[in-house]
């Protein structure tokens, strides 16, 4: 049989990260659309304006996938880290001997 290792502190931080990182990335997504809306009004010509329209569109879906690709490894990491303290926990539990 093999052993079950893992570190909560190196899974606390990778959750961490991961929350962080994703917090900035929607803090850049929503700078970008703010200043993808004042350029696309500054442009003059619809070829431009439905050129830069289409460029957009398509980053901001792909940008969207990745978001959500992000909230599901957030959400893998803390039910992990949440079943290993629980196992953790249940474990240590099992040695709790009173006479």
């Amino acid at each position: 049989m093999s052993d079950i290792l893992y570190d909560p502190a190196t899974m606390n931080t990778l959750y961490d990260d991961l929350n962080h990182s994703g917090s900035q990335l929607r803090s850049e997504g929503s700078n970008l659309e703010d200043q993808a809306k004042a350029f696309n009004s500054a442009l003059q010509g619809d070829n431009a304006n439905q050129g830069f329209h289409a460029t957009y569109t398509k980053w901001a879906d792909e940008f969207d996938n990745h978001l959500q690709v992000l909230d599901q490894l957030q959400q893998s990491v803390e039910d992990a880290l949440h079943r290993a303290l629980a196992a953790d926990s249940a474990v240590g539990q099992g040695f709790d001997v009173s006479f």
